[in-house]
């Protein structure tokens, strides 16, 4: 079977998510990216809302440092290509979201924060993390 190329964008493409939720079906390739860079680039810059669970707000540095990324979970890891994605946890000085998209040949898609992506080790969270909450980065 063969593997599209997929493309991570992440930060400046986050405003365009609403554009691209109505499109079906599209060819994605590295002209319509740079397209949808451009016309990002051209309105100011806004940071995309924090709404990050008070308990990540507050998290110190031994506690964020409790969380790691799980590598079994990688983003690509099945496709046995020479790259995967590994994130970071919002929480502690990580506080404003960044919205991580996959690009495929066909579509467009949010990667959405999973919570078993991590290790908290000795960490004790009281809630679950929203799907919606967003990445520290990649």
């Amino acid at each position: 079977m063969q593997h599209a190329v997929s493309l991570v964008l992440a930060g400046a493409l986050a405003a365009a998510s609403a554009a691209l939720a109505g499109f079906n079906s599209t060819e994605v390739n590295l002209e319509y990216v740079v397209r949808l860079a451009a016309q990002r680039a051209r309105k100011p810059f806004h940071s995309p809302k924090a709404d990050l669970p008070e308990f990540l707000r507050q998290l110190d540095y031994d506690q964020y440092r409790e969380i790691e990324f799980r590598p079994e979970k990688a983003l690509w890891l099945e496709e046995n290509l020479p790259f995967r994605i590994h994130f970071f946890h919002p929480g502690y000085l990580y506080q404003e979201p960044v919205r991580i998209y996959e690009f495929t040949l066909t579509r467009v898609q949010q990667v959405r924060f999973v919570q078993d992506f991590f290790n908290y080790r000795r960490l004790r969270l009281p809630k679950k993390i929203p799907a919606d909450t967003g990445y520290a980065g990649f």
